[in-house]
C-alpha cells in the first residue's frame, strides 16, 4: 500500500496540474471571445459616411422595417439605401470618396476598410443610375474600391465615373470622367464572362447588356452633360457641411 502512495500522489499532482492549465486556457480565452465579439458588433456599427445632400427621399431597409434618413445620417456597413422616385442624393465617406444616386437607385456598402495595410472598400450597386469619385482609399498604395453591378466588378484607381445599371438588371454601362482636380485615373472592368477591360480614356466607358456582347465607346457632349452635370455641384456642397450638424446628429 506504501508503494502505491507515491503513485496516488503523483497521479492527483497530474491531474491537478491538468485542470489549473484548463482553467487558466478558459479564462485566456473568454476575454477574447468577448473582445472580438464586441469587436465584431462594433464593426457592423461603424459609421463610414454621412448624407450630405437630400432631394426628395432617402429609404433604409433594416430587416423588414424602412426608415427614411434625413440630411447628415449616418451611413454604416451592410445597410441596404433607396433612393425615392424623383429624388437623388449625395454621400460622403470617411476616405473622401463622394457617391450621388439618383431616382431609384439602390446601393450598399459591403466593405470597408481603411485600417490594413491594403485598404479596401466595396460598394453594391444593384439598380440605378450613379457618380462616384473616389478618395483616399483607391489612391493609397495597393488600396482598392470597387463598384459591384449585376454583370460586373469595377476597381477605381483615383478617378470618378459615371454610369447606370437598369431596373431589371440586364444592362449596365460606366464611363470614365476627370476627378475633381482635373485628373483621370483610369478603371478596370472585370466582367461575369470573365473578360476584363481597361479604360483610361476620359469620357469613355463600356457598356455590357443581358445577350450581347460589350462594347466600349465613348461619350457625346450631351450624354457628358446628362450624367455628370449635377456632381460638380454635389462635390462643392460635401465639402461645406455643418460640423455642428453632423455632430447633434451623432450624438441623437
Amino acid at each position: 500500500m506504501k508503494d502505491l502512495e507515491p503513485v496516488m500522489i503523483y497521479n492527483n499532482t497530474k491531474l491537478f496540474l491538468h485542470l489549473k492549465i484548463k482553467l487558466l486556457f478558459c479564462y485566456l480565452l473568454i476575454p477574447f471571445l468577448l473582445f472580438s465579439t464586441a469587436k465584431a458588433n462594433e464593426n457592423k456599427k461603424k459609421v463610414i459616411g454621412f448624407i450630405t445632400e437630400i432631394d426628395g427621399s432617402v429609404i433604409i431597409k433594416i430587416d423588414e422595417t424602412q426608415v427614411e434618413l434625413n440630411l447628415y445620417d449616418q451611413i454604416t456597413l451592410n445597410e441596404k439605401i433607396e433612393i425615392g422616385t424623383n429624388s437623388s442624393a449625395t454621400f460622403l465617406f470617411n476616405d473622401n470618396s463622394i457617391l450621388t444616386l439618383k431616382e431609384e437607385s439602390v446601393f450598399e456598402v459591403l466593405l470597408y476598410d481603411k485600417l490594413s495595410l491594403k485598404q479596401k472598400f466595396v460598394i453594391s450597386i444593384p439598380k440605378g443610375t450613379f457618380v462616384v469619385e473616389s478618395g483616399s482609399i483607391a489612391k493609397s498604395n495597393g488600396g482598392r474600391m470597387t463598384l459591384k453591378l449585376p454583370k460586373s466588378e469595377i476597381d477605381l484607381k483615383g478617378t470618378r465615373v459615371g454610369g447606370g445599371v437598369s431596373a431589371d438588371g440586364q444592362k449596365e454601362s460606366v464611363y470614365l470622367a476627370e476627378d475633381s482636380f482635373g485628373n483621370v485615373g483610369q478603371i478596370v472592368v472585370m466582367q461575369e464572362t470573365g473578360d476584363i477591360q481597361q479604360i483610361s480614356n476620359v469620357n469613355e466607358g463600356i457598356v455590357m447588356e443581358e445577350g450581347k456582347e460589350s462594347f466600349v465607346e465613348s461619350l457625346e457632349q450631351d450624354s457628358q452633360l446628362e450624367i455628370f452635370s449635377d456632381f460638380k455641384e454635389a462635390v462643392i456642397n460635401s465639402t461645406k457641411v455643418d460640423e455642428k450638424a453632423i455632430a447633434k446628429e451623432m450624438t441623437q
